[in-house]
């Protein structure tokens, strides 16, 4: 649900929200994005590692793994993310940067341009930075 979540923000642009706003929005999507991913590919990780121990015991003595210790692996892939990111929008937090007139750089960028009235274009260009 969390990543379904995720694709309605991601689909918002500065049209739906104000330029104050927009970074916040920002960091939702990533938080949204990152706890849906976490939460529903961690849980098939610790599923599919739970089989693997049972199937692969050589000595065929029964090895119960509880469903606390999933929920612990988990726990720990969300808490390596909340780490992440929290460090990320503490050392380099989202913002947006609107410039009036022609585009000064044609890259890679998304661009959104749109005429206002007997005026020049009004050009928003949103940066992310890359790792």
């Amino acid at each position: 649900m969390l990543t379904y979540t995720s694709v309605i923000l991601l689909g918002m642009d500065s049209g739906l929200s104000s330029e104050t706003n927009f970074p916040y929005v920002c960091t939702a999507r990533a938080w949204v994005l990152m706890s849906g991913f976490t939460l529903a590919f961690g849980s098939m990780f610790s599923k599919t590692w739970r089989v693997h121990a049972i199937f692969t015991n050589i000595k065929l003595n029964k090895k119960i793994i509880k469903d606390y210790k999933l929920f612990m692996v988990v726990g720990v892939l969300v808490m390596i993310d909340v780490i992440i990111l929290t460090t990320w929008q503490i050392i380099d937090p989202f913002y947006r940067k609107t410039t009036t007139g022609a585009p000064l750089v044609r890259s890679r960028f998304c661009e959104n341009t749109a005429r206002v009235s007997n005026s020049r274009p009004k050009t928003s260009i949103f940066a992310a930075q890359e790792t």
